[in-house]
């Protein structure tokens, strides 16, 4: 009995002395106003604000070359390469130069806007926020919103489904919410007018955020859809 006991303490105490982790991280900020070419010549607007993580380790070695992928990939063209973020953007500016004669308006109109930042952290979980916005002459621009969800001790991305253990119980419960908030499904662009889940959902301080961009449901002049469901609500559901 002595020796169940003690058992029953070693696990408790193993449990009541685990370390939270520590997440670690620099926001580094870019702007097309940086270089030197932007000083006697026309320019495209572009601002980049993102994280690098230093700990912990295996969720920054993860998480930074995510993001320095998404970076470079969205300011180089095709068959373009860069070795980092700040050469990708140089490329940018010199495509955006090249690509266009001296008469256009691009480079004086041209806006980008990317800004990475956290939202969310626990000992299980890593949200990211994607903010986006891009503006190329036209009748509008186009921005938006993703999220990224990474569990915090592998490091390893997941994808929506791996954020529920019950998938088809929360889409039921997010559907009853949608319609509280928005109005019927028969008013929105889902396939045969079945509500699914969006894209992009995220976890923040007060709970999950569900978020539908343009054209994803709706047209554009519609704009975005958001649900917010609280911790309380949502947690029966959840996987973490």
């Amino acid at each position: 009995m002595k020796n169940v006991i003690l058992l029953l303490c070693l696990f408790i105490l193993s449990i009541s002395c685990e370390e939270d982790i520590v997440y670690e991280f620099a926001i580094t900020n870019l702007s097309s106003s940086d270089y030197e070419v932007c000083a006697y010549d026309e320019c495209p607007d572009v601002s980049l604000s993102y994280i690098e993580f230093n700990t912990p380790e295996l969720l920054a070695k993860e998480v930074n070359k995510d993001i320095e992928n998404l970076l470079i990939n969205e300011l180089t063209f095709e068959g373009q390469t860069a070795s980092s973020v700040k050469e990708a953007l140089e490329l940018y500016l010199s495509n955006a130069q090249n690509s266009y004669p001296e008469d256009s308006v691009f480079s004086a109109v041209h806006e980008l806007q990317i800004a990475i930042d956290v939202i969310y952290t626990s000992n299980d979980l890593l949200t990211l926020q994607n903010e986006y916005y891009e503006f190329a002459g036209g009748a509008h621009g186009m921005g938006g919103v993703s999220y990224w969800n990474y569990n915090s001790k592998t490091g390893k991305k997941l994808a929506n489904e791996e954020l529920f253990e019950d998938v088809k119980g929360f889409t039921a419960f997010a559907k009853a919410q949608f319609i509280k908030t928005h109005g019927t499904i028969d008013q929105f662009w889902f396939e045969d007018e079945v509500f699914a889940l969006p894209a992009n959902i995220g976890c923040t301080q007060d709970g999950l955020t569900l978020f539908y961009n343009v054209y994803e449901i709706a047209p554009y002049s519609e704009g975005t859809f958001e649900l917010n469901l609280k911790w309380k609500d949502v947690k029966k559901y959840l996987s973490f």
